[in-house]
C-alpha cells in the first residue's frame, strides 16, 4: 500500500503577485525620478522658460486635437501620480494648452483621478501586507485606520488646503487608511481648487499672478474650505467629556 505524498501548502497567486508588482512600482518610480531629474528631456520639463516655449507648440497641437488632448494629459497625469513624480509641470502645462476654465476643469479632473487611481493601487498592493505585517500594534492600526476612515472627508480636505502635505505621498497613504473612494474624490476637487488655479493661470494668464483680486479669490476660497475643518473641530471640542468631578467624603451627621 503506497502512501500519498503529503501536499505542500501553496501560496495564494494574488499573495505572490503583489511583492512582483510592488518591485515594479519601485523600479518605475525609480525610472521615472531619473527621467525628470537627470536627463536633458527632463529637466527642459522643470524649467519655466522651456515650459513657455512648449507651452506654445502644447497650444497649437490641442487645438488640432481637441478629442485626443484630454486624454492623454489624464493619462500623463495618472501615470505621475502613480510613480510619485511632480505635476505641477502638468498643471501649467493645462494652463497653456486649455485655457484657464478648461485648464482648470481637466487639471481637477486629473487631479482627482490620479488621487483615486494611486489611492485604489495602494489599498490593493499594501494594506493587507501592513496589517499582517502589524503584529501586536495591529489593533492599534485599526483603530487608526476606523478613525481616520470616519473622517475621511474632512483627512483629505485638510491634507489638499494643507499645501506642505505632498500629493504623491498622502495619495499613498489614503490607500492605507479606510477612507472611502468618494472621500477621496470630493476632498481632492473641493480642497485643490485654490492651487490648481493658480498654478494653471501661470501658463493660462500670467498676468493674473500680479492680480489682486484674483488672490483675494483665491484666500476667499481657502477660507471657506477651512470652515468645514474650523466647524468639525469645534464639535468635537464640545463632545469630548469632560473630567468627572472629584466626589468629597460625605458630612458627618
Amino acid at each position: 500500500m503506497t502512501a500519498t505524498p503529503a501536499t505542500l501548502p501553496t501560496t495564494p497567486p494574488r499573495n505572490r503577485l503583489r511583492p512582483v508588482l510592488f518591485v515594479c512600482i519601485l523600479c518605475a518610480i525609480a525610472g521615472g525620478g531619473s527621467f525628470l531629474f537627470g536627463t536633458d528631456t527632463g529637466l527642459q520639463l522643470r524649467d519655466l522658460g522651456q515650459l513657455k516655449a512648449v507651452g506654445a507648440d502644447a497650444r497649437r497641437w490641442v487645438a488640432a486635437h481637441p478629442f485626443h488632448a484630454p486624454f492623454i494629459f489624464l493619462s500623463l497625469y495618472v501615470a505621475c501620480s502613480l510613480l510619485a513624480l511632480p505635476v505641477w509641470w502638468l498643471q501649467i502645462l493645462s494652463g497653456y494648452g486649455f485655457g484657464l476654465a478648461a485648464g482648470i476643469g481637466w487639471r481637477l479632473a486629473g487631479h482627482t483621478l490620479g488621487s483615486l487611481t494611486t489611492a485604489y493601487f495602494s489599498r490593493r498592493l499594501g494594506a493587507e501586507w501592513i496589517l499582517a505585517m502589524a503584529g501586536r500594534k495591529m489593533a492599534q492600526f485599526n483603530r487608526l485606520s476606523n478613525t481616520v476612515g470616519h473622517n475621511g472627508l474632512l483627512v483629505v480636505l485638510g491634507a489638499r488646503i494643507c499645501y506642505v502635505v505632498p500629493y504623491n505621498l498622502s495619495n499613498y497613504l489614503f490607500g492605507l487608511t479606510g477612507i472611502r473612494g468618494r472621500d477621496v474624490a470630493l476632498g481632492t476637487m473641493l480642497g485643490s481648487i485654490p492651487v490648481v488655479a493658480g498654478w494653471v493661470a501661470m501658463g493660462a494668464r500670467p498676468s493674473l499672478l500680479i492680480d489682486g483680486p484674483f488672490w483675494g479669490l483665491l484666500l476667499a476660497s481657502n477660507l471657506l474650505l477651512l470652515s468645514p475643518l474650523a466647524v468639525y473641530g469645534v464639535l468635537r471640542k464640545r463632545r469630548t467629556p469632560g473630567p468627572l468631578p472629584s466626589q468629597g467624603t460625605p458630612a458627618d451627621g
